[in-house]
């Protein structure tokens, strides 16, 4: 069964010292690493560029079609918190393959680094199946070349805001470490409307942020409850 919309964990309980990476291409990638952004045991998301034959793609060739790589996400992730099923009932759930994608960039994909995730995936893609009554359009790979997308795609919903990004960028001066933060992932995650005042709130003290940062995701939060 799929993760609460609303659950989302503390950056200090996000790990038990394991972690693990699952490729996902499920639309486009600012909406997707939102989604898994909010969920308990996922330490970061990337949004970048898999599936093609083309090197150290760009967005814009990418966008050409020319280059067979789709939009996709690598989530990290602790094992011992959330399951590769787990992350599976939640990626059906964030886009329809039952449907095939007009572009190539949009496809829908699982990349899988080993044999026991290419077991898992083809299993929850017949469950799936068998649950809908459709034929899922979904591709099952190995993964080959991950390449993480130009640094203004990271976290594209904090992009958006201009404090919350200065604050965290004083905290990551280094931008891959800003893309690899899970507060930053989580901060991403309450800016796309994922999360609760209250969790945030009980969040404050982990997550490290200035008040004055704290305070304006607070502000944003809040108004997704109206």
């Amino acid at each position: 069964m799929a993760q609460d919309p609303q659950k989302s964990s503390s950056p200090q309980q996000t790990t038990s010292g394991k972690s693990d990476t699952i490729v996902f291409g499920a639309g486009c990638f600012w909406c997707v690493e939102a989604v898994f952004e909010r969920l308990d045991g996922v330490q970061d998301v990337v949004a970048g560029y898999a599936g093609g034959d083309v090197e150290h793609p760009t967005y814009e060739q990418v966008c050409t079609g020319s280059t067979g790589h789709a939009e996709v996400a690598m989530i990290r992730f602790d094992p011992d918190i959330i399951s590769l099923a787990e992350l599976l009932d939640v990626f059906w759930q964030a886009h329809n393959p039952a449907v095939p994608s007009y572009l190539r960039q949009y496809a829908s994909l699982i990349l899988y680094h080993d044999e026991e995730q290419r077991r898992l995936a083809e299993e929850s893609k017949r469950r799936e199946e068998a649950r809908a009554g459709v034929t899922l359009h979904t591709e099952i790979v190995p993964l080959g070349r991950f390449y993480p997308a130009e640094d203004y795609h990271q976290k594209y919903e904090l992009r958006g805001n201009d404090a919350l990004l200065s604050a965290l960028s004083s905290i990551y001066p280094n931008p891959d470490d800003l893309r690899d933060s899970t507060v930053a992932a989580r901060v991403n995650g309450y800016l796309a409307g994922y999360g609760t005042p209250e969790r945030l709130e009980a969040e404050r003290e982990a997550m490290g942020l200035p008040p004055e940062a704290h305070e304006e995701l607070a502000r944003i939060v809040a108004r997704f409850r109206r």
